[in-house]
């Protein structure tokens, strides 16, 4: 069974993994022996097993209780379908360490017997609370741009601080307000200032979103006591966060009337702090739902804190500009290595650091479209390592993982500057070879073929990849040209692997 769980696993290598021995066809029997990897108990805030033990009710008792009974229902689903039609993929939420519930996509496959009983069940577990906060792909990198225009916005902003008039900085602020407002798709956004003589807060800048009522000039004086415990909370740093009015900290339950009167569901506070003196606070409402804030929304308003701050500063310090600049320009710098990091980090593999299937497909419909403006030769080359399960049984999955990498090296090194290389999935990549037609891709291919004839990675022998070349016809579909040369692959390893094949035109 060890040699089946490994095949398993290497379908999800690099990501929070999982598996479970399924007792008497019950997949919820609490006798099932489970597994969580490291990355699965890390992705959640875990450390160990001790703190994350390996049985199901590790899992099963942090799911949304909104998401609880459908999701044991589809593992359930899944698992008893002998027929192997159901497939476990599904979206939800996950409570954290820290008490915030997050979003997960989990994914997995049944092993069974031969008449359908399910014998191990293995997947994977990745973190998609940003993605799908967002809903889609495109919405996230409109964020991104929402999130670097922000920081444009008000890096434009700091550095004309000092030769603008101070009553010509409100437009500014309300400017970034509403850009941040925007970017964590929030009803309100507003700055309060605070007299820490008389305790009091008082509404200074306030962004709505069209339709939403502003209570500005009904938050002027505001005691500290109408939020107990929130100024002592600021004091220590501490943004606060309500994702529920039915979640108040004990001593805030007088203040839901309060907050309701504003219809607020939920709510994120950040205090602005400049060498160590509370200034106030930047905060968001939502009024149409109850909503928790992501890692991502939170680091933004962090960032937007420091930014407010090093404004409200400059006003109170007029003569210090160039100090509030530069604290400006390492917040940027900071934002740029962000998202650099995250756009990064969306097109790679983890594992050989080439590109990721997901990228891959966006170079795939880029190239699709430039070629109906101006039609060139293109050719996809689909390779398989040969004999990978069998290296995985035998020397173990660190030995295959450290095979992928080597290959992945030569590969990159191969192949040409214009060319594309990503894994595709398992021991698959693929290379979209541009300006190139079936010839000079299939050379292409014999190189990389023979590069990897050369390659030795102690303790084996040898290793050989077997390849399926295609090139797209005039209007071709690139997915029909994927499959081309799928089938070619295929063949190259039914008639005895270490073989280019050229694929057959449809």
């Amino acid at each position: 069974m060890d040699a089946q769980r490994l095949g398993l696993y290497c379908r999800y290598a690099g990501v929070g993994l999982w598996d479970m021995s399924v007792v008497e066809e019950d997949p919820l029997n609490p006798d099932n022996v489970f597994f969580w990897s490291e990355s699965f108990r890390r992705l959640l805030g875990f450390e160990n097993e001790e703190e994350f033990p390996n049985r199901l009710d590790s899992w099963a008792s942090r799911l949304h209780p909104a998401d609880r009974n459908y999701t044991l229902g589809a593992f359930e689903k899944h698992l008893l379908d002998r027929e192997n039609k159901t497939p476990y993929d599904l979206k939800y939420r996950l409570k954290c360490r820290d008490g915030h519930y997050r979003w997960f996509r989990a994914t997995g496959n049944t092993l069974r017997g031969t008449d359908g009983r399910p014998l191990r069940v293995a997947g994977s577990l990745i973190d998609i609370h940003e993605s799908t906060l967002n809903q889609q792909a495109v919405r996230k990198a409109e964020v991104l741009k929402e999130f670097n225009r922000f920081h444009d916005a008000s890096a434009r902003l700091a550095t004309a601080n000092a030769r603008l008039r101070l009553e010509q900085i409100d437009e500014g602020l309300h400017e970034c307000l509403g850009i941040l407002g925007e970017f964590m798709d929030a009803d309100r956004a507003y700055l309060f200032s605070n007299n820490l003589e008389e305790r009091y807060w008082t509404n200074t800048h306030e962004w709505c979103a069209p339709g939403v009522q502003g209570y500005r000039e009904e938050l002027q004086h505001v005691p500290f006591d109408s939020l107990p415990g929130l100024i002592h909370r600021f004091d220590q740093g501490q943004p606060f966060v309500v994702t529920s009015l039915n979640e108040l900290p004990p001593a805030m339950t007088g203040s839901r009337e309060h907050l309701a009167m504003q219809g607020i569901r939920s709510m994120i506070l950040h205090p602005l702090v400049t060498d160590g003196e509370l200034l106030g606070f930047v905060g968001f409402d939502d009024i149409e739902e109850e909503r928790d804030f992501s890692t991502t929304e939170r680091a933004m308003l962090s960032l937007a804190a420091e930014n407010f701050a090093a404004t409200l500063a400059r006003q109170r310090q007029y003569q210090q500009e160039k100090q509030a600049r530069d604290e400006l320009e390492i917040v940027n710098q900071r934002l740029r290595e962000v998202l650099e990091e995250v756009q990064r980090l969306a097109r790679t593999d983890p594992l050989t650091g080439l590109s990721n299937r997901r990228w891959m497909q966006e170079c795939l419909a880029r190239e699709a479209a430039r070629r109906q403006r101006t039609p060139t030769p293109l050719s996809i080359i689909l390779m398989d390592v040969d004999h990978f399960k069998m290296i995985n049984d035998r020397f173990g999955h660190d030995m295959g993982d450290k095979v992928l990498r080597r290959l992945a090296d030569t590969f990159r090194e191969t192949v040409r500057c214009k060319d594309v290389i990503a894994r595709w999935g398992g021991e698959e990549f693929m290379v979209m070879a541009v300006d190139t037609d079936l010839q000079e891709a299939k050379k292409l291919a014999e190189r990389l073929r023979d590069e990897v004839s050369r390659l030795r990675v102690p303790p084996l022998e040898q290793l050989s990849i077997s390849l399926g070349v295609a090139e797209a016809g005039l209007n071709e579909d690139l997915n029909r040209i994927i499959i081309r040369a799928d089938r070619a692959l295929y063949q190259a390893k039914s008639e005895g692997r270490n073989l280019t094949i050229i694929a057959a035109p449809d």
